[in-house]
């Protein structure tokens, strides 16, 4: 009878990994949070500031094409077009990313008190986190270095949490 009730006991106990993997969670989608209230109250950039950064940017972009980084020099490019428009449509976009950020904060609380229904809210947040910048600069726009490490990194997440979906409920 002892026996029965410490393995119960054990089935019911949350894996450590997922823990783990909630608190890695619970800091980023924090920080995110955090971030993006701050870029919120502190408002949209001046013309003259994005003007200097997409001008920083430009150089970048030349001293890599010097040394044959064509590569990374478009990347450079896409990233300072797509910081513009982030600008050009701030609220739309850092009230949506605020939006997203949420979703993931609500999925690994979920997965934290054992619902199989934040794994799924995990997944949207990764899937419209990657995909987000394309409603604001389009496909050919984006740089492919940030969607690819968007899936990378949002891709093992979900891996990772899908060791424990025996676990949830």
């Amino acid at each position: 009878m002892e026996n029965h009730q410490i393995d119960m006991n054990q089935q019911n106990k949350r894996p450590v990994f997922l823990t783990v993997l909630c608190i890695l969670t619970f800091i980023s989608t924090g920080i995110s949070l955090l971030s993006g209230l701050i870029q919120l109250l502190a408002g949209k950039s001046s013309s003259e500031a994005m003007d200097n950064l997409l001008a920083q940017n430009t150089s970048s972009a030349n001293q890599l094409r010097t040394i044959n980084m064509n590569f990374m020099a478009d990347q450079i490019d896409k990233i300072g077009y797509m910081a513009k428009m982030n600008n050009e449509y701030f609220y739309s976009s850092t009230l949506l990313t605020l939006l997203i950020t949420l979703i993931g904060l609500f999925g690994a609380v979920f997965m934290m008190r054992g619902r199989k229904l934040g794994f799924h809210f995990y997944i949207i947040y990764t899937l419209a986190a990657v995909s987000t910048p394309f409603l604001f600069v389009g496909i050919e726009n984006a740089s492919s270095f940030l969607v690819i490490l968007g899936l990378i990194f949002g891709g093992l997440f979900v891996f990772m949490y899908s060791r424990n979906l025996k676990w949830l409920k």
